[in-house]
């Protein structure tokens, strides 16, 4: 309901404004294709909304419910918030979105014409195990996640700050305990520290991240005294009669947006496990590259009572699938 002022069929931009939106079911992925943006939203939505001022310049405010939303992969059960808007500006207010007993509270707003955003969100209580996307068929992730994320700009200049803790991290059924990363931003470049808090292993991350275009980055993971069995029971199920341990350093660069472009190198000075009652070590470093969906083997020599097995080479992990060890 509402009225507006025409002028040759046309709407007069000074004219006052009143009007009362109400949406029961309405598709979100409609409403954000008739927005002009191609997210991945789906979803069903229920508004009210109170406009006034003039059609040039409208302010109101509203509420909006939606039930089940969706980004892409991911399900959500539910998504509620308060709508303040004036001119190109809205505000959500007592943003809450809900996943079991996971939530996502607070608040959010955008200038249409400047494009400027800022938000200011925490969560906490993230199943981990029910996220589809960290479990594989040989490794399962288990744990909770909390959050907070701070950010304001544009799209071409962001400035996100924040802090991710994942806890009680299981791995292929084996606990290992908490990770904190922490991300600050400075001159269009985020940085990232990730600590951890395990019992007996140390894990560090080190990154940098520039926001622009494909998300250029660099990360250094270091660890030490690391149990690295859930990875070997993922491909040797049942084989492994005692506890591992690793030390070293991998190295990521390349755009975070496009995965199969990373570059990953390892240095992993220690290696140690125990395989049907096999003690096996690292004779030197062990190193390799993963680039291009090619492995590359520089070195890579294991010695064990009775064994000593050295190997380089490359294989590729494509249909042609060439292999020259």
């Amino acid at each position: 309901d509402g009225n507006i002022s025409l002028k040759n069929y046309q709407v007069v931009a000074a004219s006052p404004l009143s009007a009362e939106l109400h949406l029961h079911r309405g598709e979100l992925a409609d409403i954000v294709a008739l927005a002009g943006y191609n997210y991945p939203l789906t979803g069903q939505a229920d508004a009210t909304v109170r406009a006034e001022g003039s059609w040039q310049s409208p302010r109101g405010q509203g509420a909006i419910q939606v039930s089940r939303p969706t980004y892409g992969a991911t399900k959500f059960e539910s998504l509620s918030a308060d709508l303040h808007f004036a001119g190109s500006q809205a505000q959500f207010e007592n943003v809450i979105l809900a996943l079991g007993r996971a939530r996502v509270t607070g608040t959010a707003g955008y200038d249409f014409r400047s494009t400027q955003f800022q938000f200011n969100l925490q969560g906490g209580e993230f199943d981990l195990a029910k996220f589809t996307s960290l479990q594989g068929s040989r490794l399962s992730v288990a744990g909770l996640m909390d959050f907070s994320a701070q950010g304001s700009g544009t799209r071409q200049a962001p400035v996100i700050n924040g802090t991710l803790r994942l806890r009680r991290l299981v791995f292929g059924g084996e606990p290992e305990g908490d990770f904190t990363v922490t991300a600050t931003t400075r001159d269009n470049h985020t940085y990232l520290v990730g600590r951890s808090e395990f019992k007996q292993a140390s894990l560090d991350l080190d990154g940098d991240l520039r926001l622009q275009d494909d998300l250029p980055t660099q990360m250094s993971l270091r660890f030490s005294r690391l149990d690295v069995d859930p990875l070997l029971q993922a491909y040797l199920r049942g084989r492994i009669s005692g506890h591992s341990s690793s030390a070293g350093t991998i190295a990521v660069s390349g755009p975070l947006l496009r995965p199969r472009d990373l570059e990953v190198r390892g240095d992993v000075a220690e290696f140690r496990a125990n395989i049907e009652n096999l003690k096996i070590q690292n004779s030197g470093p062990l190193q390799f590259t993963l680039a291009q969906r090619r492995l590359t083997l520089q070195r890579f020599h294991l010695v064990g009572d009775g064994t000593d097995f050295d190997a380089s080479g490359t294989a590729q992990f494509s249909p042609s699938g060439a292999l020259n060890l």
